[in-house]
Formats: C-alpha cells, sequence, structure tokens
C-alpha cells in the first residue's frame, strides 16, 4: 500500500506538471502520425499489389485466347506463339516481396520487379510506390520515433529527477528522515516514463490491427509481444542512462547537457560510425562498373550476333529439334546467343558483388552488438519484414527466377517449338522463400545486455550521488 500511495502521489504531481502533459501530448501526436504513415503505406502496397496481379491476369487471359483461337497471318513480333515475343513482353511476371504483418514499422513501400526473358531485370524494374521525393529525405514511420524520439522524451522527462533534489536541497532532507533516496527517484522516473511506453505499445497495437486488412493479416502474437518487449527495454535502458549521467554532475542544466550529449553519442555518432567502419573493411563493387560492363558486353555480343548464335548451337547440341536450327538472321534466336554472352559476362562482378554483400551481412551482425541503437533497428526491421537479409534474399531469389523465366522460353525459341496454351501454363512462377530468423532471440538477449549495463551504470550514479549527499551533510 505505501509503494501504490508513492506513485500515485508521483502521478499527481506528474499531472499537475504542464511541461509533462506537453511532453506526453506531443509524443501521441507523433505517435498518431507514424501510425498514419505506416498504416497508408501497407494498405497502399496491398493495392498496388492487387492492381499489377489483376493486370497480369488480364494479360494472361488474354494472350490465352490469341493461343486458343484460330491462328492469324500477322508479323512475327505479334504473333502469339512466338515465344521470343511473348517472353519479352505479354507473358512477363511479378516478383513481389511479401509484406510481413508488422510492415507498418516501416514505411520502405511494395517491393516488385517485373520479370521476363530479358537479362538484367533488377537493375531496371526494381519499384516502389513511395515517393521517391520523400524517401530521399528518410522514413518518418513507427521504428523512426521508437529508435530515434522516443529516447529523447525519455531524456526530456527524467534528466533532472536527482540533480533538481541536489540543487534545492531535498535529497538531503530525504537523507535526514532515512528515507531510501533511490527508491523514490526509480519510481519517479518509471511514473513519469510509464505513460511513453503506454502510447508507444498502444500504437503498435493498433498499426498491427490496421495492417491485419492486408494480405498479410494479423501480426502473430509472438511477434507482437517481442516488439512490445523490445520497446520497453529500450525505454528502461534510457531512463538507465539518464540516471547514470546525472551521478556525474550536480545541476539540473549540466544533467541537461549531459543526456543530449549521451543521446548524440548513442544515436547518431555511434551508428554512423558503425557504418563507415562496415564500408570502410569491405567496400561494396561499384555499381557503375557493373552497369558499364554489361553495356559493353550487350554492344560486343550484337556485333557478334551471327557468329554467337553459331556457337550457342554448338554448346547446346540438345537444342537442335530434328536438325533443324534457328535462322542465323531469326532476330529472337540472336537474341538468345546475345543474353547468353552477356550473362556470362557480368556473372564474375554480380559474383564479387554477393561475395562483399555477404561479408558486410556478417560483419554488420558481429557489430551491431555495440550499440543498442542498431541492436533494436534491426529487430524492427526484422519484424517488419524490410530488413537487409530480407531484401537481399529476395534480389537473389528473382535472380535465379529469372534465369530459369528466360530458360524456358528461350529453348522453345532456339528448337523453333511454337507457344501454346498448354506450355503458357507451364511456365515458371515466383514465390519467396523467406530467410530464417533465427537471430530474433540473440538480438533480443543484446538488448537485455545493454539494459542490464545502463541499470548497473544508473545504480552506480544515483548511489554515488547520494553517498556524495550524504558525506556532505555530515
Amino acid at each position: 500500500m505505501k509503494t501504490a500511495a508513492i506513485l500515485r502521489a508521483e502521478w499527481l504531481f506528474v499531472r499537475r506538471d504542464r511541461a509533462a502533459g506537453v511532453a506526453y501530448l506531443l509524443f501521441a501526436v507523433v505517435c498518431a502520425v507514424a501510425l498514419a504513415q505506416g498504416v497508408s503505406s501497407v494498405l497502399r502496397a496491398s493495392t498496388f499489389r492487387a492492381e499489377l496481379e489483376g493486370e497480369e491476369t488480364a494479360r494472361i487471359a488474354a494472350l490465352h485466347g490469341d493461343l486458343t483461337s484460330a491462328p492469324k497471318p500477322v508479323e512475327p513480333w505479334r504473333d502469339p506463339r512466338n515465344a521470343g515475343s511473348v517472353g519479352r513482353n505479354r507473358a512477363a511476371t511479378y516478383a513481389f516481396l511479401p509484406a510481413e504483418p508488422l510492415a507498418a514499422l516501416r514505411t520502405t513501400g511494395a517491393k516488385v520487379v517485373s520479370v521476363s526473358t530479358l537479362g538484367g531485370a533488377l537493375d531496371r524494374s526494381m519499384n516502389d510506390i513511395d515517393n521517391p521525393r520523400l524517401a530521399g529525405i528518410g522514413s518518418f514511420d513507427l521504428a523512426f520515433v521508437v529508435v530515434v524520439l522516443l529516447p529523447l522524451f525519455i531524456l526530456a522527462l527524467t534528466f533532472d529527477v536527482v540533480t533538481r533534489d541536489r540543487e534545492s536541497g531535498a535529497l538531503r532532507l530525504l537523507l535526514a528522515q532515512g528515507t531510501h533516496a533511490v527508491r523514490i527517484y526509480v519510481r519517479r522516473a518509471l511514473v513519469r516514463t510509464l505513460p511513453l511506453i503506454l502510447i508507444a505499445v498502444a500504437t503498435l497495437v493498433l498499426s498491427a490491427a490496421a495492417a491485419s486488412a492486408s494480405p498479410s493479416g494479423f501480426a502473430a502474437p509472438v511477434d507482437l509481444a517481442l516488439a512490445a518487449f523490445a520497446i520497453g527495454v529500450y525505454a528502461l535502458f534510457w531512463i538507465g542512462v539518464a540516471f547514470a549521467v546525472q551521478g556525474l554532475v550536480r545541476t539540473s542544466a549540466a544533467g541537461g547537457l549531459a543526456a543530449l550529449a549521451a543521446w548524440l553519442v548513442l544515436v547518431v555518432i555511434a551508428p554512423v560510425a558503425l557504418a563507415a567502419l562496415v564500408d570502410a573493411r569491405v567496400p561494396i563493387p561499384s555499381r557503375i562498373e557493373r552497369t558499364i560492363l554489361v553495356r559493353e558486353a550487350t554492344r560486343r555480343a550484337s556485333l557478334e550476333g551471327s557468329g554467337l548464335l553459331a556457337r550457342y548451337y554448338e554448346d547446346h547440341p540438345e537444342l537442335s529439334h530434328d536438325g533443324v536450327r534457328a535462322d542465323p538472321n531469326d532476330f529472337y534466336a540472336r537474341q538468345v546467343a546475345v543474353s547468353e554472352r552477356v550473362r556470362a559476362a557480368r556473372a564474375p562482378v554480380e559474383a564479387r558483388y554477393r561475395t562483399a554483400l555477404a561479408e558486410q551481412r556478417r560483419l554488420v551482425g558481429c557489430l551491431s552488438a555495440a550499440s543498442p541503437v542498431v541492436v533494436l533497428d534491426r529487430l524492427l526491421d526484422d519484424l517488419a519484414g524490410t530488413s537487409r537479409e530480407r531484401s537481399d534474399a529476395f534480389v537473389e531469389q528473382v535472380t535465379e527466377f529469372q534465369s530459369r523465366f528466360a530458360a524456358y522460353f528461350d529453348t522453345k525459341v532456339a528448337r523453333r517449338e511454337a507457344l501454346t496454351a498448354e506450355s503458357l501454363a507451364q511456365r515458371p512462377t515466383f514465390t519467396f522463400r523467406d530467410v530464417d530468423v533465427s537471430d530474433r532471440l540473440w538480438t533480443s538477449c543484446t538488448l537485455a545486455l545493454w539494459l542490464a549495463v545502463a541499470l548497473l551504470a544508473a545504480f552506480r550514479g544515483v548511489t554515488a550521488a547520494v553517498h556524495f549527499e550524504r558525506h556532505a551533510r555530515s
């Protein structure tokens, strides 16, 4: 009962503090804006995907109708039975990166690639539906609010919990009465920050409920609980930081500056330094180099078209159907050979790119533990389905699928086989295979470890302040 009475008294004090009320209201407004942004992004992505799927269904249905109707004399590039022409446009398909139930945490839009027999689909067709102008200045979403802004609000409400009593002399009075000052300060900090945590968690639940209208459905209870747990641990970590810095200073002004410096170091400087270290240790090959190489390979292959076609059949004798080979002047047959040469030319560059990317992912996974901000950001990315590992897996799977899709139609071109309704139905389709998320337990434990470090520093800081005042009084 005594603890409950103390908490009620603290809450009444907070309610009379207009600055605290403004902080709660402002944080609620910020969360509402982030919620609207996230839900809007999820709904736009869902609508965008439905529109593309509808367009593809109608296009394939029209092509199927042309294949089942009586053939008409048309130009080769308009002939629905021409696998080379159809594979480049009418039979093209879309590969989607499916949204996760907690996708509203991030406003990244819907990732979709248009896949056809033309090589380099990822270079031209990686699309998202967000305004590129807004994407250029960064996204404002719930993950950003939790990772970047929540610590600021916590520090603003707790930066003077201890130093205010030291300045006014109230701490000496508490010690003279034999009161356990550390417990009072902990309760005061929890009462001040609990509304912020509740607002953030409530916004998280609302975002999951709003996103349930999308095909991804409602979030799994485990994912939702893990996200709420991470937010709570992260908030407690920053309470610990506030107490730790107040043990080093004696005035509220100095405490405010020290808290702001801690925020800058942990939220701004540390992640930037980690990113710079990763880029310096494992630089990614230049995309400009890859683009120039592909263009040069395409130019040379186009000039050698007829010779490449002959060598292509020498390398693939199984594609010679009943001894009949494609006409060297056949545009689509030449393109098959050209695409084969371009893929071979760009393979070494792509291999170096994938190797460097894998090394960067490994290094980031190791170094991320050095910053609680990076740990939480990676965990929220994972829960939202926007992690770098998942995006890289999508790119790799689309690249592999594009090769299978092109090979299906290119084989028919090389064998001079006419496309039929049955063979159209047998064309490859894309299904995303999600990546393993077993590191969530590791990131959660790392975040809890950082909380333990912050609480230890907070205990030492507050205890040092109390001991200093006790000795000064004596």
